[in-house]
Protein backbone atom coordinates (compact mmCIF):
# COMPACT_ATOMS: atom_id res chain seq x y z
CA UNK A 1 0.00 0.00 0.00
CA UNK A 2 2.81 2.53 1.05
CA UNK A 3 4.90 1.81 -2.09
CA UNK A 4 1.52 1.98 -4.30
CA UNK A 5 1.76 5.62 -2.81
CA UNK A 6 5.14 6.63 -2.92
CA UNK A 7 4.46 5.42 -6.74
CA UNK A 8 1.70 7.73 -7.28
CA UNK A 9 3.71 10.81 -5.77
CA UNK A 10 6.47 10.03 -7.73
CA UNK A 11 4.68 9.75 -10.64
CA UNK A 12 2.64 12.87 -10.22
CA UNK A 13 6.07 14.85 -9.47
CA UNK A 14 7.55 13.86 -12.77
CA UNK A 15 4.79 14.78 -14.74
CA UNK A 16 4.57 18.41 -12.63
CA UNK A 17 8.58 18.69 -14.02
CA UNK A 18 7.62 17.48 -17.60
CA UNK A 19 5.21 20.47 -17.87
CA UNK A 20 6.96 22.79 -16.26
CA UNK A 21 9.84 22.43 -18.04
CA UNK A 22 7.53 22.66 -21.19
CA UNK A 23 5.84 25.40 -20.01
CA UNK A 24 9.28 27.43 -19.93
CA UNK A 25 10.20 26.52 -23.50
CA UNK A 26 7.04 28.03 -24.60
CA UNK A 27 7.32 31.75 -26.02
CA UNK A 28 6.72 34.53 -23.04
CA UNK A 29 4.27 36.66 -25.31
CA UNK A 30 2.43 33.29 -25.66
CA UNK A 31 2.76 32.24 -22.35
CA UNK A 32 1.27 35.83 -21.26
CA UNK A 33 -1.88 35.16 -23.93
CA UNK A 34 -3.00 31.76 -22.62
CA UNK A 35 -2.47 33.04 -18.64
CA UNK A 36 -4.93 36.25 -19.54
CA UNK A 37 -7.12 33.78 -21.71
CA UNK A 38 -7.36 31.24 -19.13
CA UNK A 39 -7.96 34.08 -16.21
CA UNK A 40 -10.69 35.81 -18.56
CA UNK A 41 -12.27 32.31 -18.95
CA UNK A 42 -12.63 31.40 -15.30
CA UNK A 43 -13.40 35.58 -14.63
CA UNK A 44 -16.21 35.27 -17.11
CA UNK A 45 -17.56 31.83 -15.54
CA UNK A 46 -18.16 32.95 -12.56
CA UNK A 47 -19.66 36.24 -13.32
CA UNK A 48 -21.84 34.20 -16.30
CA UNK A 49 -22.49 30.78 -13.86
CA UNK A 50 -22.93 33.15 -10.50
CA UNK A 51 -24.77 35.72 -11.42
CA UNK A 52 -25.72 36.45 -15.12
CA UNK A 53 -27.60 33.11 -15.82
CA UNK A 54 -30.26 32.67 -13.78
CA UNK A 55 -32.01 36.11 -14.56
CA UNK A 56 -30.98 36.16 -17.64
CA UNK A 57 -29.72 39.84 -17.20
CA UNK A 58 -27.55 39.37 -21.01
CA UNK A 59 -29.69 36.14 -22.40
CA UNK A 60 -33.16 38.11 -21.97
CA UNK A 61 -32.55 41.14 -24.49
CA UNK A 62 -29.96 39.56 -27.02
CA UNK A 63 -32.49 36.64 -27.20
CA UNK A 64 -35.21 38.83 -28.21
CA UNK A 65 -33.02 41.30 -30.27
CA UNK A 66 -31.79 38.17 -31.91
CA UNK A 67 -35.61 37.26 -32.99
CA UNK A 68 -36.86 40.87 -33.99
CA UNK A 69 -33.87 41.05 -36.19
CA UNK A 70 -34.90 37.96 -37.75
CA UNK A 71 -38.51 38.66 -38.06
CA UNK A 72 -37.51 42.19 -39.10
CA UNK A 73 -35.49 40.82 -42.08
CA UNK A 74 -37.86 37.95 -43.03
CA UNK A 75 -40.34 40.75 -43.66
CA UNK A 76 -38.51 42.12 -46.35
CA UNK A 77 -37.41 39.25 -48.00
CA UNK A 78 -41.28 37.76 -47.60
CA UNK A 79 -43.37 40.58 -47.96
CA UNK A 80 -46.68 38.16 -48.84
CA UNK A 81 -46.45 37.13 -45.35
CA UNK A 82 -46.46 38.91 -41.77
CA UNK A 83 -43.38 37.95 -39.50
CA UNK A 84 -43.52 38.51 -35.82
CA UNK A 85 -42.19 37.87 -32.09
CA UNK A 86 -43.95 36.45 -29.05
CA UNK A 87 -42.16 35.22 -25.93
CA UNK A 88 -42.57 31.85 -23.90
CA UNK A 89 -41.95 31.80 -20.13
CA UNK A 90 -39.15 29.36 -18.30
CA UNK A 91 -41.12 25.85 -17.34
CA UNK A 92 -40.74 25.95 -13.57
CA UNK A 93 -38.87 22.83 -12.46
CA UNK A 94 -38.57 21.43 -15.82
CA UNK A 95 -34.87 20.58 -16.76
CA UNK A 96 -32.91 20.52 -19.84
CA UNK A 97 -32.21 22.99 -23.02
CA UNK A 98 -35.88 23.25 -24.18
CA UNK A 99 -37.66 24.30 -21.03
CA UNK A 100 -36.01 28.05 -20.60
CA UNK A 101 -37.45 30.77 -22.04
CA UNK A 102 -37.69 31.44 -25.84
CA UNK A 103 -38.41 33.67 -28.53
CA UNK A 104 -41.28 32.73 -31.15
CA UNK A 105 -40.47 34.17 -34.62
CA UNK A 106 -43.79 33.20 -35.98
CA UNK A 107 -44.96 33.13 -39.66
CA UNK A 108 -48.72 34.60 -39.50
CA UNK A 109 -49.79 32.60 -36.08
CA UNK A 110 -47.73 29.51 -37.07
CA UNK A 111 -44.32 29.37 -35.17
CA UNK A 112 -41.69 28.92 -37.92
CA UNK A 113 -38.26 29.10 -35.31
CA UNK A 114 -37.22 29.07 -31.88
CA UNK A 115 -34.58 31.24 -30.49
CA UNK A 116 -33.52 30.04 -27.22
CA UNK A 117 -30.73 31.40 -25.28
CA UNK A 118 -27.97 28.90 -26.55
CA UNK A 119 -28.85 30.40 -29.88
CA UNK A 120 -28.64 34.47 -28.92
CA UNK A 121 -25.01 34.23 -29.59
CA UNK A 122 -23.65 35.06 -26.25
CA UNK A 123 -20.90 32.56 -25.76
CA UNK A 124 -19.48 32.99 -29.19
CA UNK A 125 -19.53 36.86 -28.48
CA UNK A 126 -17.67 36.23 -25.10
CA UNK A 127 -14.91 33.87 -26.93
CA UNK A 128 -14.38 36.63 -29.61
CA UNK A 129 -13.85 39.54 -26.64
CA UNK A 130 -12.08 36.93 -24.59
CA UNK A 131 -9.66 36.23 -27.38
CA UNK A 132 -9.52 40.57 -28.26
CA UNK A 133 -8.89 41.55 -24.63
CA UNK A 134 -5.83 38.78 -24.03
CA UNK A 135 -4.00 39.43 -27.08
CA UNK A 136 -1.12 41.70 -26.63
CA UNK A 137 -1.84 44.82 -28.35
CA UNK A 138 -3.24 49.00 -27.35
CA UNK A 139 -6.37 49.04 -26.08
CA UNK A 140 -7.30 51.90 -28.36
CA UNK A 141 -7.29 48.74 -31.36
CA UNK A 142 -8.98 46.67 -28.85
CA UNK A 143 -11.65 48.67 -28.23
CA UNK A 144 -11.95 50.27 -32.28
CA UNK A 145 -12.02 46.26 -33.17
CA UNK A 146 -13.73 44.77 -30.73
CA UNK A 147 -16.71 46.74 -30.85
CA UNK A 148 -16.68 46.58 -34.80
CA UNK A 149 -16.20 43.09 -34.02
CA UNK A 150 -19.31 42.57 -31.97
CA UNK A 151 -22.13 44.28 -34.55
CA UNK A 152 -20.33 42.22 -37.27
CA UNK A 153 -21.29 38.95 -35.16
CA UNK A 154 -24.20 40.11 -34.16
CA UNK A 155 -25.25 40.33 -37.73
CA UNK A 156 -23.94 36.89 -38.89
CA UNK A 157 -25.96 35.59 -36.19
CA UNK A 158 -28.99 37.28 -37.49
CA UNK A 159 -28.60 36.39 -41.10
CA UNK A 160 -27.73 32.17 -39.30
CA UNK A 161 -31.41 32.85 -37.77
CA UNK A 162 -33.23 34.37 -41.37
CA UNK A 163 -30.98 31.05 -43.13
CA UNK A 164 -32.88 28.60 -41.08
CA UNK A 165 -36.22 30.60 -40.68
CA UNK A 166 -35.86 30.29 -44.76
CA UNK A 167 -34.74 26.47 -44.51
CA UNK A 168 -37.83 25.67 -42.60
CA UNK A 169 -40.03 27.18 -45.00
CA UNK A 170 -38.87 25.73 -48.30
CA UNK A 171 -36.73 22.70 -46.79
CA UNK A 172 -37.60 21.87 -43.28
CA UNK A 173 -35.90 18.44 -43.98
CA UNK A 174 -32.15 20.08 -43.94
CA UNK A 175 -32.93 22.91 -40.97
CA UNK A 176 -31.75 20.50 -38.36
CA UNK A 177 -28.16 19.83 -39.92
CA UNK A 178 -27.87 23.37 -40.84
CA UNK A 179 -28.67 24.17 -37.22
CA UNK A 180 -26.56 21.80 -35.74
CA UNK A 181 -23.62 21.70 -38.19
CA UNK A 182 -23.71 24.14 -41.20
CA UNK A 183 -24.56 27.19 -39.59
CA UNK A 184 -22.23 26.64 -36.88
CA UNK A 185 -19.25 25.83 -38.64
CA UNK A 186 -19.48 29.14 -40.78
CA UNK A 187 -20.39 31.59 -37.75
CA UNK A 188 -17.88 30.31 -36.11
CA UNK A 189 -15.44 30.74 -39.59
CA UNK A 190 -16.44 34.37 -39.20
CA UNK A 191 -14.96 34.44 -35.48
CA UNK A 192 -11.64 32.96 -36.50
CA UNK A 193 -11.32 35.48 -39.65
CA UNK A 194 -11.91 38.64 -37.33
CA UNK A 195 -9.11 37.12 -35.16
CA UNK A 196 -7.03 37.03 -37.83
CA UNK A 197 -7.85 40.09 -39.33
CA UNK A 198 -7.25 41.60 -35.30
CA UNK A 199 -3.43 40.15 -34.99
CA UNK A 200 -2.51 41.60 -38.48
CA UNK A 201 -3.78 45.03 -37.13
CA UNK A 202 -2.04 44.10 -33.88
CA UNK A 203 1.64 43.95 -35.28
Amino acid sequence: MEKSFIKKINKFSQVKLFFRHNYKQIPRAVRLFLTRALLLFLAWQVLYQGFLAEKRLLDSPLTQITAYATAIVMDVLYTDDIFSVTHTTPIEGCIGSTCGATSLVMRGKVPLISIADPCNGLSMYALFLGFILAYPSNWILKMSFGTIGMMSLIGVNVCRCVGLAILQIHYPAFTLFAHHYLFNVLTYAAVFTLWYVFTVKAK
